[in-house]
């Protein structure tokens, strides 16, 4: 976060002013950067990688259900805290 002084301000008096930096949530540079990654990935290590992520795959549904009810689960925690239920 930037920091600017308001002008016309002495330094007695002045009031800092809090500028965000915005950032699109999908950086285009970033997304690159992942997709050469893993591309450079697969080509060096070729099938060893491929088997591993297979294996993993089996997984993958388990983990994402699991993730999905704890999310919900805060979700719900964080309304019933909010106003004030609980």
């Amino acid at each position: 976060m930037t920091v600017r002084r308001e002008a016309g301000g002495s330094c007695r008096t002045a009031r800092a002013i809090a500028i965000p930096r915005s950032r699109p949530a999908s950086d285009p540079a970033r997304i690159c950067a992942v997709l050469a990654v893993l591309t450079m990935a697969t080509a060096w290590f070729g099938d060893g990688l491929i088997r591993r992520a297979r294996t993993l795959g089996r997984y993958i549904g388990w983990a994402s259900a699991t993730l999905l009810w704890l999310a919900g689960a805060y979700i719900v925690y964080y309304w019933l805290t909010a106003i004030r239920l609980f």
